[in-house]
């Protein structure tokens, strides 16, 4: 029997609108788990919500007979029947905490499918300011940074471990002789048996980095070498820049580069155009910077959940050369330099 009538359509409405409390988010996650047409509903209600249909939506919720005929033209259109690749998009959200059976996030928000061809894949992907956690079928674990998009095959299983990043991620790897991990950043693949490495491989940055935590990865298929290969030891990071493809190895503090995870924000003699690359993926913010001769500019500290403003007005005040000026759109903020004389 359905459990479809025991939701409140005012819980499915502040769901829309991410105004749901706590109590509400645990109400809606267990009945999600316990009827997979109650999911269907849900996600095509939700497509209809980001297509704009909004008014459609609530007038159809002022009564239940109406909420009933919505959930039938919404199964109806949720589950097309094309052949075609099936995407499954997860996005994180900063204050929700909606759960959902392929992924445990920080705030699981949004979940819809679109079909096109044959292969099935899921995605999860996050905002500014946000972090996932995801389980895998095998145990294995990722922790996805800010900005990132992480898609793996919807058939994974121990036999089929490979996954796609765009962004960053800290893997800890289920170990497996027979049948390894691999990760593909697009530039090379890091092949692994079981172990504990981040990833650092966002579309607008020139370096893609993989540092290893603990075991062994190996780097390979390298973007213009296929036949490439290298073995990374705990304490070892490999780069490859897009730019030049220059590549190798170097000795570095693995724990450094897993200091995201907590939330912190660890600048360690950081040149001022990276410290603005951060704060926009924390942030969602856009820096424009007027003077290159701003670059040279480094900072250490320990930020945590300080807003914005005090770490521009920390930034300004150890060099009160750099200036900040907020555009008309709060988001967009220039960064000029105030000559002293």
């Amino acid at each position: 029997m359905s459990s479809f009538r025991e939701i409140n359509s005012d819980i499915i409405i502040r769901y829309l609108e991410g105004k749901l409390k706590g109590e509400e988010k645990a109400f809606l996650v267990e009945w999600l788990e316990k009827d997979k047409e109650n999911r269907d509903f849900l996600f095509g209600v939700k497509e209809m919500y980001l297509a704009g249909k909004w008014k459609d939506i609530s007038r159809k919720a002022d009564t239940s007979t109406e909420w009933e005929r919505l959930r039938g033209a919404v199964s109806k259109k949720a589950m097309p029947q094309r052949s075609g690749m099936r995407h499954y998009y997860i996005r994180a959200m900063r204050y929700s905490a909606i759960a959902a059976v392929l992924a445990l996030c920080f705030g699981l928000e949004l979940f819809y499918r679109d079909s096109f061809r044959n292969e099935q894949f899921y995605r999860v992907e996050t905002n500014a300011g946000e972090r996932a956690l995801v389980s895998l079928p095998d145990g294995s674990t990722i922790r996805l940074n800010s900005m990132s998009l992480l898609s793996y095959p919807s058939d994974f299983s121990d036999e089929n471990r490979q996954v796609s990043l765009k962004g960053e991620a800290a893997f800890d790897i289920s170990a497996s002789e027979e049948h390894p991990f691999r990760v593909h950043t697009g530039e090379y693949t890091v092949k692994v048996k079981g172990t504990k490495f981040n990833v650092s491989a966002y579309l607008t940055d020139s370096l893609v980095r993989t540092t290893l935590k603990e075991g062994r990865v190996e780097i390979e298929n390298l973007h213009d070498d296929a036949s490439y290969s290298c073995m990374l030891e705990p304490g070892e990071s490999f780069s490859y820049n897009r730019n030049s493809g220059v590549h190798g190895v170097e000795k570095v503090n693995a724990d450094f580069a897993l200091d995201w995870i907590n939330g912190d924000l660890i600048l360690r003699n950081t040149s001022l155009d990276q410290v603005l690359v951060l704060l926009e993926r924390r942030f969602g913010c856009h820096f424009e910077m007027n003077d290159r001769e701003l670059a040279r500019l480094s900072y250490s500290a320990v930020l945590k959940d300080e807003p914005l403003n005090e770490i521009l007005d920390y930034i300004m005040t150890v060099t009160p050369e750099v200036v900040f000026t907020k555009n008309n759109r709060e988001e967009h903020i220039v960064v000029s330099m105030l000559w002293i004389r």
